[in-house]
């Protein structure tokens, strides 16, 4: 037997320990290393490419590379050294993302934005996180520059050729990086000379998916000859954790784990006091019902929001179970008022008993709209900009 957890369990102040659990549920069924079964884990999909930090030993002494979790990047830069974060930022440079519209807690993030000297965003379209930019880049899209995709998990690799030429100024990312680093000094270290087909290739020489050693043949001439390379079957059918040696101290599962307990963790697996709950004596009296916001099948994350037809099959709206929808005078189609300390929305109400009483549904991925904050529904108006203990998940299911 197998469990594959999806990408939402995780989204709650305790969704790192859900992850936990399901993996000692496998172990403890005899369903870890063996056909049919599985670990229970969750793969990354940013396990292919290269590293920031791979270019940066020439780039002088005071070069370095600061992660900071993308749900706490508002927190590191409206409090910066004073509150124990390692630099005062005073920059940003946003690419292939549209945070406010994305990380919970918007107003926040607006708020982060606003007091950074100088703000530059890359995009094909003028998102809402565009619009707190000082300047704003035309970036180039998918079909106007050559680049890989594919994985173990589809079970092959594919050339995405260069269709048409990019209009205007718009350009790739990678040229803008690369006209950076040669301003800056730094284009040698950074390799701002390399062609696309010379990048392609290091980044499936740095790759650091489960089945590195079937990448060694490929080359940028087979891929640009053959379109498509399937993954041999071995790669496909691989049984995770075969040999039963595992990547711990004693090499066993270790259901109790002493390396998280000497990181200031519960060893075991164990269900915390969610921080926002309708149980709770204050909140859950203010905000009763618990809030959710799953992903739309008609969006990718905030991407298509601006498609036509896509808006009009998935338009934003409040989903109410018809006990609490009553209690409140609310019909279907009724625009409500949905709020909480962190702001508040104004959405038509979808009855409906295909959610539990006590949860309300908004979809996220609606644009969060700078002229009237209140419309367009964008959930993360009201979520959490916080993080799960491990893994520092986003927790956007924990809110009321």
């Amino acid at each position: 037997a197998a469990i594959k957890p999806g990408s939402g369990l995780q989204r709650t102040t305790n969704g790192d320990q859900v992850y936990r659990a399901l993996p000692a549920l496998a172990a403890i069924t005899g369903n870890v290393g063996i056909p049919g079964g599985s670990p229970a884990g969750f793969l990354s999909s940013n396990d292919a490419g290269i590293r920031a930090d791979e270019f940066m030993s020439g780039a002088g002494p005071n070069a370095k590379v600061v992660t900071v979790p993308i749900n706490k990047v508002a927190d590191a830069i409206l409090e910066g050294r004073s509150a124990g974060w390692p630099v005062d930022l005073k920059m940003a440079y946003i690419y292939q993302g549209n945070p406010v519209n994305q990380i919970g807690n918007v107003h926040k993030t607006i708020a982060a934005l606003q007091k950074l000297d100088f703000v530059v965003a890359a995009d094909l379209f003028a998102t809402p996180t565009t619009r707190y930019a000082d300047i704003v880049l035309p970036a180039a899209s998918e079909f106007e520059q050559e680049d890989l995709t594919g994985s173990p998990q589809v079970g092959y690799l594919i050339h995405m050729p260069k269709v048409v030429d990019p209009p205007g100024e718009a350009r790739s990312d990678l040229d803008i990086f690369a006209s950076l680093a040669d301003r800056l000094g730094v284009g040698e270290e950074f390799g701002s000379r390399r062609s696309r087909g010379e990048w392609i290739e290091l980044a499936l020489r740095h790759s650091k998916l489960a089945c590195r050693e079937f990448l060694d043949g490929i080359t940028i001439d087979r891929l640009r000859s053959e379109g498509r390379i399937y993954f041999p079957d071995e790669a496909r059918t691989k049984i995770c954790f075969a040999n039963q040696h595992f990547p711990t101290p004693s090499g066993k599962i270790e259901l109790f784990s002493e390396a998280l307990e000497k990181q200031g963790y519960f060893p075991l697996p164990t269900y915390l006091v969610p921080r926002e709950f309708p149980g709770d004596a204050d909140l859950g009296q203010r905000y009763p019902l618990q809030l959710i916001s799953p992903h739309s099948r008609f969006r990718a994350h905030s991407s298509y929001a601006l498609l036509p037809r896509l808006a009009e099959a998935n338009r934003p709206e409040i989903w109410l179970h018809p006990t609490d929808a009553a209690a409140r005078g609310v019909t279907n189609d009724t625009e409500v008022r949905v709020f909480n300390e962190r702001g508040e929305l104004r959405l038509p109400a979808l009855v409906t008993d295909r959610i539990r009483p006590g949860v309300a549904c908004i979809y996220q991925g609606f644009w969060y709209q700078p002229d009237d904050p209140a419309s367009g529904g964008c959930a993360n108006v009201l979520t959490r900009d916080d993080q799960t203990g491990i893994g520092e998940s986003s927790t956007f299911n924990t809110a009321l």
